[in-house]
């Protein structure tokens, strides 16, 4: 979902808002870059793992996508 590459060029209000839009929190203090940068990396095998264990994001049903 997302390189470290490409957030790396990103600043610090635009990771902030990409943590806010998934809800996922910086890991430790958010003036660093690097809080952001990890959390966002982990984040999509989180999600992976929370949706095969019937938590989190869930699949969106037939109705949905009509």
């Amino acid at each position: 979902m997302f390189t470290r590459s490409k957030l790396e060029i990103k600043t610090i209000p635009e990771l902030r808002d990409l943590c806010r839009r998934y809800g996922v929190k910086p890991t430790g203090s958010a003036a660093y870059k690097v809080s952001y940068l990890t959390s966002l990396m982990a984040f999509p095998q989180l999600a992976l793992g929370q949706l095969r264990e019937g938590r989190g994001l869930k699949s969106p049903g037939l109705s949905a996508i009509q």
